[in-house]
């Protein structure tokens, strides 16, 4: 009877082993596949405006359009820059006005830096400027964008102007 009991009590440790261990993998699939289905959303969003912005960028001088796109959570801000002109408003993140002052090439950005490392934090959409008393120019977001896009000359070339609404 003693040899029956003692089988019995590793076949119990065993299968709670296991439970906890299904447990365990379930649960990190599970954050595993949220954290992808936010990426999956950013990169959305990166394309939705950059083909709004290329949309627009094919329209008449003065062409606009109120546009909202959604983001993840994480994102509490999203800011636009002119990378090659100078900086006319600041920022309370000094690491983000750092990563401003260093990076010539991109002109979108989302804030916090670290809400997403894979893909960037910054990204580059072509033919897209802000006003030049707004450079940065950030928008403060709850899931998703508001922002008002405009077909614009500046400098005798076409663009499309970010603005908020």
């Amino acid at each position: 009877m003693k040899k029956g009991l003692s089988t019995q009590i590793f076949i119990f440790i065993f299968a709670l082993i296991m439970i906890a261990l299904v447990l365990g993998f379930g649960i990190k699939s599970l954050g595993t596949v949220k954290n992808t289905a936010d990426k999956v959303e950013l990169l959305t969003f990166i394309t939705n405006l950059d083909e709004g912005i290329q949309e627009y960028y094919a329209f008449d001088v003065g062409s606009n359009k109120r546009v909202q796109l959604l983001l993840p959570n994480q994102v509490k801000e999203v800011c636009f820059v002119n990378p090659k002109e100078p900086l006319t408003t600041t920022h309370k993140n000094q690491d983000f006005l750092f990563f401003l002052k260093n990076n010539k090439k991109d002109n979108l950005y989302i804030l916090p830096l670290d809400a997403f490392t894979n893909p960037a934090p910054d990204f580059t959409i072509d033919n897209m400027i802000v006003p030049a008393d707004q450079n940065p120019l950030c928008v403060k977001t709850q899931g998703k964008l508001d922002i008002l896009i405009e077909t614009v000359l500046y400098n005798d070339q076409i663009f499309v102007q970010i603005q908020q609404p």
